[in-house]
């Protein structure tokens, strides 16, 4: 399997393309069986908040693009982790063009804040509910569709996982994994579930939330897919919008079975693809928060060490009742190396802003480079690679 990273500001907005491991790399985003999120855009404007007295924010570096409409490719999915203004970016996000019908799954604060700006359908919109062991539908799963009718799906995972007792509200950490189909080489065999078809809603049958025209979901572009599959985008918002409101794929499974005489019985479950598993967390949360997540729903995966931490470098503290350590920075990511492990490490959160108010006017930054952090790595005996990529900047990661 294979990650492309790359890094369209100099801060927290990357795009992430999740291939098979046979993909040629210059056509990894549109290869059956790929799938590509972006995430935490902002990439024009300023960011403030509460009022910019409080707090106001500017990039410093030039992104690399200036809107979502100049993306070369259009993503399968876009990812808000948290609801402040410089992850969940009012300008840049509304800069994407009506008739991209993109799913936005974003943090519970996040999802209620972009819906209250009248942009995006209602129907585009998905919250990522906090993560519990014990509650299987607390994993956003998106199922990419087989090669073959007798193949196995892929799948993607998203889970957040929200810092406890945070009264800033900026620790949190979004758990992403990828599978691929199964190759030619896979054995064929388990028991699929097909989403692809499911609550196909039209133009006509969708209730209207604002005055402007909406566009059909079947009318978006196909992309590179086989013929008889809808594009990988439109699989997305069906099988979200299928599993917001349906029991976990294994819940159907038994429910099919135990209500149907004619179902036959379930084949043997093949050998998985390799996992992908990334973290994100820019600002950083303590390793325990992550115990159940990683033994209840990775470790079962075989996805640890995680493919890649996005974690920041420098570390930010400020006055206690304004958040004390607002950036956990190196010590922190060290810290979840350590404990869970990580072959690269990609800084996140890094770029020295353009920081005015009042909320600002304690906060300490501490630097960190990329040796800096590579030599703290080494030091400890941690096997993973530091990674700084600027701004355009791109980096691939095979599984």
């Amino acid at each position: 399997m294979s990650l492309n990273v790359q890094h369209l500001n100099a801060d927290s907005t990357f795009l992430l393309a999740f291939a098979p491991a046979f993909a040629p790399a210059n056509h990894i985003r549109r290869f059956p069986g790929a799938f590509t999120i972006l995430v935490d855009p902002w990439t024009r404007g300023w960011s403030s908040i509460l009022h910019p007295s409080f707090q106001i924010s500017h990039l410093t570096t030039e992104p690399s693009i200036n809107s979502l409409a100049d993306l070369k490719e259009e993503v399968d999915l876009i990812v808000i982790s948290q609801d402040k203004p410089d992850h969940c970016h009012r300008e840049t996000l509304c800069s994407l063009p009506n008739s991209k019908r993109i799913p936005i799954l974003a943090t519970e604060a996040a999802a209620n804040k972009i819906r209250s700006w009248m942009h995006f359908d209602e129907e585009l919109i998905h919250d990522i509910p906090a993560y519990s062991a014990k509650d299987p539908d607390s994993v956003i799963r998106i199922d990419i569709p087989a090669y073959t009718s007798t193949g196995q799906s892929g799948e993607i995972t998203i889970a957040h996982m929200p810092q406890k007792r945070d009264m800033t509200g900026l620790h949190n950490a979004l758990g992403i994994t990828y599978r691929a189909p199964g190759s030619i080489l896979t054995k064929s065999g388990g028991t699929q579930v097909d989403l692809s078809d499911a609550q196909t809603t039209s133009s006509q049958s969708r209730p209207s939330t604002r005055s402007r025209p909406s566009t059909s979901a079947g009318s978006r572009p196909r992309t590179n897919s086989t013929p008889q599959q809808p594009s990988r985008s439109l699989r997305a918002v069906r099988s979200l919008r299928s599993l917001r409101k349906q029991p976990s794929l294994s819940s159907l499974d038994r429910k099919d079975s135990a209500h149907s005489s004619e179902a036959p019985p379930p084949l043997p479950k093949a050998p998985a693809e390799p996992t992908v598993s990334i973290l994100y967390t820019p600002h950083g949360v303590s390793p325990s928060l992550l115990q159940s997540y990683t033994n209840n729903h990775l470790a079962p995966m075989n996805a640890l060490p995680f493919t890649a931490l996005f974690h920041s470098f420098t570390q930010e503290t400020n006055l206690w009742f304004l958040g004390g350590k607002v950036v956990t920075g190196a010590p922190g990511g060290v810290a979840l190396v350590k404990k869970y492990g990580a072959r690269r490490w990609i800084s996140a959160h890094d770029e020295p802003k353009d920081n005015k108010g009042v909320s600002v006017k304690w906060l300490r930054t501490k630097l960190h480079g990329v040796g800096d952090v590579q030599a703290l790595l080494d030091k400890s005996g941690l096997d993973c690679a530091a990674v700084s990529l600027g701004c355009g900047g791109e980096v691939r990661v095979l599984g």
